[in-house]
């Protein structure tokens, strides 16, 4: 199956329709997530923009299903304050305002880390096009239930299944559970067990986003303030930097703060 070509099943998605029928979870938040230093025009325009994808050849607006999976910044270092710059914000979007029309195409995981981070988990004749999973939000559900179980051990990248509980033959699932239970010191991330949604057009934020996670000092500038509060009305999810902190180490404290604010949105019930 070419690239972009989204007109035919996967196999993967195929195997999923026979195990799963109407999955039962709750819908799930999308995210974006930007170093702060792009975060200010995302903030200036008020929306997200299409930019031309070097996989797909395209103008696309990239998500991220339920978790905020995309790690920025990690290569920077600890810079003191500079860590400011590339300290990650995270737009957390409404689940039910993401119509089905602008989405192009959803897989499992991260396409463009496909050949990087998980080419070896796959058989080499696979292209990440045969875990293509079309464009309606069932078929995330779909992966999530029969996968992980919950929307709970999902967000925790927890799958419920063992190494062999896929039948021989279902090449593609038992590549993407290979994919699940990867262990070790090998470079990896979670992008590998996290829905990535594509778009083909702007996602307007003020009619969007639910809430933005980010730097606890970004709330000490009025127009920020004013933006996220005010205007859309968006809750603030503030995460603690320090000096000299590495962005990992905030990365860690972003994912717990937005792990209790979905938890109290009651999106993770098991």
């Amino acid at each position: 199956m070419p690239v972009g070509d989204s007109a035919l099943p996967s196999p993967f998605a195929k195997y999923l329709n026979t195990k799963v029928k109407a999955p039962k979870l709750k819908l799930l938040p999308f995210f974006h997530s930007v170093e702060a230093l792009r975060a200010g025009n995302i903030f200036a325009d008020g929306s997200l923009k299409l930019r031309t994808c070097p996989v797909f050849k395209e103008p696309l607006v990239y998500l991220f299903y339920g978790r905020p999976a995309y790690k920025v910044g990690f290569d920077k270092g600890s810079r003191g304050q500079g860590d400011l710059f590339y300290c990650p914000v995270v737009f957390v979007l409404k689940p039910n305002n993401i119509p089905l029309s602008p989405i192009k195409r959803i897989y499992p995981f991260d396409t463009g880390a496909f050949e990087d981070k998980y080419r070896d988990l796959v058989p080499p004749e696979f292209s990440f096009e045969r875990f293509f999973l079309g464009t309606s939000n069932v078929m995330t559900k779909k992966l999530i239930k029969f996968f992980f179980g919950s929307n709970e051990d999902y967000f925790r990248g927890k799958t419920c299944l063992q190494k062999n509980a896929v039948e021989w033959n279902q090449m593609e699932a038992r590549s993407y559970l290979n994919i699940l239970h990867m262990v070790g010191t090998s470079s990896f991330d979670d992008r590998a067990y996290t829905a990535e949604y594509q778009l083909g057009s702007d996602v307007d934020l003020a009619a969007n986003i639910l809430a933005v996670a980010m730097p606890e000092e970004a709330l000490d500038a009025p127009d920020i303030y004013d933006l996220v509060i005010n205007k859309w009305k968006a809750t603030p999810l503030k995460y603690m930097t320090y000096h000299c902190g590495n962005i990992s180490t905030f990365h860690g404290a972003l994912f717990s703060t937005i792990h209790e604010f979905l938890k109290k949105r009651k999106y993770l019930k098991r």
